[in-house]
């Protein structure tokens, strides 16, 4: 065949492509835009006066650096017995 008289083939795909995904974005933007901005809160009287959370308590003798040394010490436990069963 002579090089001049062949056609080119049209594909199709990439337009539906584009398509499809400008039909997705458009659903999207719908859908962001007619959702609820702001969920109304329910007022079920718990803040009310006299039923207000109490306060968190903390207690000053903890010793938080002991608590995070002992969960190292525990970790690294933990990886000296993994590399103990690597090992073997």
């Amino acid at each position: 065949m002579d090089p001049e008289v062949q056609t080119q083939k049209e594909t199709k795909g990439p337009v539906v492509g584009i398509i499809i995904i400008i039909i997705i974005l458009i659903l999207g933007a719908f859908y962001f835009i007619t959702r609820d901005e702001v969920a109304a809160p329910i007022d079920d009287g718990s803040l009310e006066a006299g039923n207000a959370p109490a306060a968190v308590e903390t207690d000053p003798d903890a010793n938080i650096e002991a608590e995070i040394e002992s969960d190292i010490e525990a970790i690294n436990t933990d990886l000296d017995e993994l590399e103990a069963d690597l090992a073997s």
